[in-house]
This record gives C-alpha cells, structure tokens and sequence, in this order.
C-alpha cells in the first residue's frame, strides 16, 4: 500500500495543468480526505525534501518543485509545449497507485521511441518506483 506522501504527491501531479498549480492545505486536505494538520505535516516535510515548494503568506500554498519534477523530461523536445499532454499521461501511468501501468511505444524508425523509453525509466527512478540498486 502506498505512503501517504507518495498519495499527496501523485494527486499534485495528476491535477497539474498549464502552468504552476498552487494549492492550500484545505483545497488537498478535501480532496484527498485527509485531516489539514496531518496533511499540513507531510507537506513541510516534502519542502524539507525540495519536493514542494511553499509561500510565506496566509493562507501558504503549496507546489510541485519544477525542476525535480520534470528534470529528465526537459531533455525532450516539446515536453512544455507540443508534447506536454502525453508527458504528463506517461507520468501518470507510471505513478498509476498499487503499481505502474503498462506503456506501449510504438511508431515509425528514428522517432525517438528508444529515447522515450529511457526517460520514463529515468523518470521511474527519480520517483523511487524502480529500486535504486537497479537504477543505473
């Protein structure tokens, strides 16, 4: 069974869109079903850990840190712009709960399939879905 962090992760990614995506401890904590001050806890640690970002005014919001979060994708051409929507669907499956979903790549010769290939796993490994001993 998942972590709880690893939930309160995954729902931010899930519901990123264009753009940041800020959210309250209140907005998270009625969406996940969760009480705000355990919630509030495991948010301060994911800051500890620069998972999450958060602001110093009342109420704080909290977000996804970019650069972690998409550090292997940015290697990809389009991965902000034309190709974010399948980036985004490729994450999702993989951080699908209980265990990652199948992906099939497919298309013509040179269209960066393999390339793909080795970010999603790049991509698992940074999330700690792949154990780090097998991780390169």
């Amino acid at each position: 069974m998942k972590r709880i962090r690893e939930k309160v992760l995954e729902y931010m990614r899930t519901q990123e869109s264009s753009g940041d995506t800020w959210y309250t401890t209140q907005e998270l904590s009625e969406a996940l079903t969760m009480q705000r001050t355990n919630l509030s806890r495991i948010l301060n640690e994911l800051v500890k850990e620069k998972l999450v970002r958060k602001t110093n005014g009342r109420p704080v919001y909290y977000a996804l840190e970019k650069e972690r979060e998409q550090s292997c994708f940015r290697a990809m051409i389009g991965c902000d712009g034309s190709l974010k929507q399948a980036v985004q669907m490729l994450k999702a499956a993989i951080l699908y709960p209980g265990h990652p979903m199948p992906v099939l790549i497919k298309g013509e010769d040179g269209s960066g399939k393999s390339m793909l290939a080795q970010l999603i796993y790049e991509f698992a490994c940074e999330q700690n879905i792949i154990a780090e001993n097998q991780c390169h």
